[in-house]
């Protein structure tokens, strides 16, 4: 969108002022008209303009959920940079839903805001007087407003998502997929099937076989976790001696982590066509992933081609299943109250309590019978192919 000229013969106060200003959408209401990200800039600059502001800073988004609105970090840093610059007195966005979608977080960072002398400012809004009982009503109002706007259209849009999950293509017999990386051995296919109201293509996504990856896959599991019983280090070892054809997606060394998460999945049936969706969501807080009940989940089989056929995916379970649960039983945390960890995790700026000298990575912790070390994550993860040097203490 072309920005217009809002020059205007009207006087304009001879005082500056500096603010800092956020345009953002997520993908429910990116298209409708009005709030596409060009369109809230525009009505920002022209605010801007008319009341003689310089806008110092400014954070676009595009954001693929309603889940994390709130949480990203340039909108964090934004806010940083609004309370700790002292000429900043404005935070510009078009509407206030746009700086906070829940109110306890708008509310909370107005108030810190507030007392660094910077002013929320929603351009597209009337501006209530907060010095006056009337206008913290009216601003209450329109808080409770924009929440309960908010969780009705993450709600619609859920439903749209678990109706798409359970939708079969019409040519291939498969689901349509919700978004996101596709499992390791499948790649996202983009395919139009049809013309919308408005006369655009209808995009639809699958998962299609990635020959050379699933035979990788089949390789690993099969192979080396189900016949050869190899533990998740005993593999990783081994496919980082391979060569580079044995490496991960992205051509780098493996970890235990990945390994371990494509042999649950392989347990859970993903690589013999079956689709989990809406597993897990935002805790009360929104800060964070919780597992939902198993009657929320949205599971259905035979939704993508498989890599792992049935049969055998019934043999794995019913010999690595027990194994797995075996090892669930076995573990013991390492960060609680009396930890024998105290020097793991980070430290109080949010940085790696130790970092390895070696290669930089912090410094995890380990257990090994009833002895417990402090050991390179990268190491611990990756072996030798992620720390030559093995640091352990």
């Amino acid at each position: 969108m072309a920005i217009q000229d809002f020059r205007s013969p009207k006087s304009r106060p001879n005082t500056t002022k500096y603010a800092v200003a956020l345009c953002r959408v997520s993908t429910e209401d990116q298209f409708t008209k009005g709030l596409s990200v060009p369109e809230q800039r525009q009505r920002i600059q022209k605010w801007a303009y008319e009341h003689n502001v310089n806008i110092l800073k400014w954070v676009e988004l595009h954001h693929s959920a309603y889940r994390g609105l709130d949480e990203d970090p340039e909108v964090l840093e934004l806010l940083e940079f609004a309370k700790n610059n002292a000429k900043v007195s404005l935070f510009l966005v078009d509407e206030k839903s746009r700086f906070a979608r829940r109110k306890y977080l708008r509310v909370v960072w107005q108030e810190e805001l507030r007392k660094h002398g910077v002013t929320v400012i929603g351009v597209s809004e009337p501006q209530y007087d907060r010095n006056t009982i009337h206008g913290i009503w009216l601003e209450g109002i329109s808080e409770t407003k924009d929440e309960a706007r908010s969780i009705e259209t993450a709600y619609h849009t859920t439903k749209g998502m678990m109706r798409n999950a359970a939708t079969r293509d019409p040519e291939t017999g498969y689901c349509y997929k919700n978004g996101g990386i596709a499992p390791d051995g499948y790649i996202n296919k983009r395919v139009i099937r049809g013309k919308d109201s408005r006369g655009k293509d209808i995009v639809k996504l699958l998962w299609e076989i990635d020959e050379n990856r699933a035979r990788l896959i089949r390789y690993m599991v099969l192979d080396l976790w189900y016949q050869k019983k190899m533990s998740y280090k005993e593999i990783r070892d081994h496919l980082n001696s391979k060569g580079a054809e044995y490496q991960n997606r992205k051509g780098k060394p493996w970890s235990v982590t990945t390994i371990r998460e494509i042999c649950m999945r392989a347990l859970e049936g993903v690589y013999s066509g079956y689709y989990y969706w809406n597993r897990t969501g935002r805790d009360l807080r929104g800060t964070g992933q919780k597992w939902k009940d198993a009657d929320e989940w949205v599971v259905i089989e035979n939704a993508h081609p498989a890599i792992i056929t049935l049969d055998e995916w019934q043999e794995l379970k019913e010999v690595m299943g027990p194994v797995v649960e075996k090892r669930k039983k076995n573990i013991v945390p390492t960060r609680t109250e009396n930890s024998p960890y105290l020097f793991s995790g980070d430290n109080a700026a949010g940085e790696p309590m130790f970092v390895c000298l070696n290669c930089g990575s912090p410094i995890n912790s380990q257990q090994v019978a009833n002895k417990y070390y402090y050991i390179c994550s990268a190491y611990k993860n990756k072996g030798r192919a992620g720390c030559n040097k093995g640091v352990a203490i």
